[in-house]
């Protein structure tokens, strides 16, 4: 299991190397490679507008609805929305964007209102991580942004100020 996020109704959702899965109470069910190529590697989950949720496998990411249990890709839900690549390892979203965790290539920022103005951080750019290896997004009640970090540990970042970071146990936050 890579990832599992609670949805607004209750439900579970599971992701797996294998496909997406949610359970209630008294059902289990499993969407994968067999309804959509897509769905062969599910690395991380997170709630996203309305019905939907946001679903990031090996192949880049997906919107998908819980309601009709459709899926589509990013380029044919949102054709201006462009991520850097497709190895991501964490997700998160807000009420201002969604944040995408890199697996080697650092943190993004995708802007609902303006999604072509991307804010990158990254170990050699301006807006600084101390790991390009985001393992984790986790936003605090005030609103700051925890990225776990593979080697690197602990940093809270901000649109607007510089990174902190904070080093714990052997920097391995996975």
């Amino acid at each position: 299991i890579a990832s599992i996020v609670p949805y607004k109704d209750g439900t579970l959702w599971i992701g797996t190397y294998k496909g997406l899965n949610y359970a209630t109470p008294t059902v289990f069910e499993s969407y994968d490679k067999n309804q959509d190529e897509n769905l062969r590697s599910v690395v991380a989950l997170a709630n996203s507008f309305d019905s939907q949720m946001l679903v990031a496998t090996y192949d880049g990411l997906l919107f998908f609805d819980t309601l009709s249990k459709i899926h589509l890709t990013l380029e044919k839900l949102k054709p201006d929305w462009r991520i850097s690549n497709e190895q991501i390892m964490s997700l998160g979203v807000d009420n201002k964007g969604i944040w995408v965790g890199y697996r080697g290539s650092g943190l993004e920022f995708l802007p609902f209102k303006q999604p072509k103005n991307v804010l990158s951080w990254r170990t050699d750019s301006i807006r600084k991580l101390s790991s390009n290896s985001v393992s984790s997004i986790l936003t605090t009640q005030d609103g700051q942004k925890l990225i776990g970090t593979h080697g690197g540990g602990l940093n809270i970042v901000s649109k607007s100020l510089p990174t902190k970071v904070h080093h714990i146990g052997n920097d391995r936050v996975i």
